[in-house]
Parts: structure tokens; C-alpha cells; sequence
């Protein structure tokens, strides 16, 4: 392995995306402009309870706000094209990028490769899907804590939320955490306002607070997967802007640079792992959501979802790993 000449700074790779024309950032700047519209408008509006009808009821009607939310956010590049008409600048610097990658006649595959790697192209329909369906996924989170749940009860239960508890419950290890070990875990002995309101892990857990927390834990075992590959998708471009190639592993030039990646291999497992194991397997992540005030503490909780990120990092990272060792077998 040979040192390399020069080395880039993380800090400048930051400031030049950040002051850049590139395509994809603009794209994606205005579209999630469109999309918090959408969704604060969600976030003032759903929960709302229509005098005269039922808990249930109003939960139907909530539904069907919610799906009219999806909509507006699924149209998102048709809003921009009506807010800023066929002629708005992004148009127009599209067919400009287009106009100039048709303009290479050899190796044009590879010209639009490297113009997609450098935010010069717009972010292609997986991209713009996978900032929709993120945002949606929050909306349906917000839309769980503050019209299907009330005063921390659950306000409709048929019977397969009923089952989907009971199969949460069966598979829940309560403490002492060493005694017939299963794959949840509840225990909120680090959170005092659980503690004032229970007991007891047992007295929770048979709550219909702990019933519902049940439910929702499920919810979000569920979505993991999806939101980790939405997210990957997603941030697997802004990384490299943001300084990731200066830790990639598929870039290493020198033995000390190899040792760093290991020392950084060590760190992201370490991160993506914790991510996992507290979305998966954690029970009172997200408890105060439903068990106490859920639409104030769901502002707050929500931010955990940044674990997300750190796993899309780690992915992003194991991957140059992948193509380092490729590259070496193939020398």
C-alpha cells in the first residue's frame, strides 16, 4: 500500500455541498420543503375529535384524513410543478444537465455515473419514494399516538390487535433480566415517570397502557426493516458529500489508513448494533408516548428515530468493505 499525496478535509467537502447548484440537494431541499407542509399540517391537525361521535368513529375519520396526508405527500413533484410552473428552474437546469451528459458521445454510462455521484443529476424515483414513505411512516407514527390512542388506551381493539399483544407479551422478558431470557425486553428502572405511575414492570405490562405500549412497540418492529432500507436508499448519496469517503474503506492507500478503517469498523458496529437491538428489542423506547401525554412526548421521542441514520452509516460503510476486498481478490 502506498500514502497518498494529498488528503481532502472533511470540512471542506461539507461547505462545498453545502454552497453547491448541484441537482440532487436542490431537488430534495425543495420537496421536503412540500412535504413539511403536508406534514405539519398533520402533525396541528390529527387527533381531532368530531362532537357527536364516538372515540371509534372519530378514529375512521382520522383514518381517512390520514390517507388524504399521504396523498398530498405522494404528489409532492406534481406540487412543485404547479406552485412554480413547467418552466421552473429546476426544469430547466435538468435539461441542461441532460443536454451536456448527451453530449458525450464515449463512455456516457460512466460520464452519468460519475454526474450522479456528484448531485449533478435529480435523485432518482427510489430516492424521492424513500423521503415520501419516511415522512408518511412519522405521520402514521403521529397519527398511532394521537387519534388511535386516548388518554392511553387503545380506542379500537379487534381481535388481531388483541393477538398481536398477546404475542408481544409471550415474548417479553421482564425483570430480573436473567431469568427466562426472551427476545423484548421491558424495564423503565432509568425512567422515573413510569416509575410513579406503576409498580412494577408486571403491574405495567397488564395495564392498558402496557397493552397498547404493546401494540405499538409491534408497529415499529414491523416498519424497521422498510424505514432502514428507505433510509439507506435515501442517505447513501448526501453521505459521501458529507465527508464519509474520507473514512471509506474501499479508498484505504496505505497500512495506516487500513487500521484506521479497522479502528472505525469497531465504532459503527458498535453504533449500528445498539440502533438495532434498542428499535427491535427495547419496549419503553417510545413508552411516554402512549403512556403519558403521548402527542407532547412523541415531539421528543421521535428523535430516536436518528438511530436510523447511524444505521444507514454503518451500512454505508461495511459496503466500501465489500468493494475494498473485491477489489483486492480481483488484483
Amino acid at each position: 500500500m502506498t500514502k497518498r499525496s494529498k488528503k481532502s478535509n472533511p470540512s471542506q467537502s461539507i461547505q462545498a455541498w453545502m454552497v453547491s447548484d448541484n441537482l440532487h440537494e436542490e431537488y430534495l431541499f425543495f420537496y421536503i420543503l412540500i412535504i413539511l407542509v403536508w406534514f405539519l399540517l398533520g402533525l396541528g391537525t390529527l387527533g381531532f375529535e368530531l362532537s357527536g361521535y364516538s372515540l371509534k368513529q372519530n378514529l375512521f375519520f382520522n383514518f381517512i384524513w390520514l390517507i388524504v396526508l399521504y396523498i398530498g405527500m405522494a404528489l409532492t413533484p406534481c406540487w412543485y410543478r404547479l406552485i412554480f410552473g413547467k418552466n421552473a428552474y429546476l426544469y430547466r437546469a435538468t435539461a441542461k444537465a441532460m443536454d451536456k451528459l448527451n453530449s458525450y458521445e464515449d463512455r456516457r454510462s460512466w460520464r452519468k455515473m460519475r454526474m450522479t455521484q456528484r448531485g449533478q443529476l435529480p435523485p432518482n424515483k427510489f430516492e424521492v419514494t424513500s423521503l415520501i414513505f419516511l415522512f408518511c411512516y412519522l405521520m402514521t407514527d403521529y397519527f398511532f399516538v394521537s387519534a388511535w390512542v386516548k388518554d392511553s388506551i387503545s380506542v379500537w381493539q379487534p381481535d388481531w390487535v388483541i393477538a398481536c399483544v398477546e404475542w408481544i407479551k409471550t415474548y417479553t422478558n421482564l425483570p430480573p433480566l436473567n431469568e427466562n431470557r426472551k427476545f423484548f425486553i421491558l424495564s423503565f428502572k432509568t425512567d422515573d415517570i413510569l416509575q410513579q405511575m406503576y409498580h412494577s414492570e408486571v403491574e405495567f405490562i397488564n395495564s392498558p397502557s402496557g397493552k397498547t405500549l404493546l401494540l405499538y412497540h409491534l408497529w415499529h418492529v414491523i416498519m424497521f426493516l422498510p424505514v432502514v432500507v428507505t433510509t439507506v436508499i435515501l442517505w447513501w448519496k448526501p453521505l459521501r458529500w458529507f465527508g464519509i469517503k474520507e473514512i471509506d474503506p474501499r479508498y484505504i492507500k496505505s497500512t495506516s489508513e487500513f487500521m484506521r478503517r479497522i479502528i472505525w469498523s469497531i465504532f459503527l458496529l458498535f453504533l449500528m448494533l445498539m440502533g438495532c437491538v434498542l428499535i427491535v428489542t427495547d419496549i419503553d423506547l417510545f413508552a411516554l408516548s402512549v403512556a403519558k401525554d403521548g402527542v407532547n412526548h412523541w415531539v421528543e421521542e421521535t428523535k430516536l428515530h436518528g438511530s436510523y441514520i447511524f444505521i444507514a452509516i454503518g451500512i454505508r460503510f461495511f459496503y466500501g468493505w465489500l468493494v475494498f476486498w473485491h477489489d483486492v481478490v480481483r488484483k
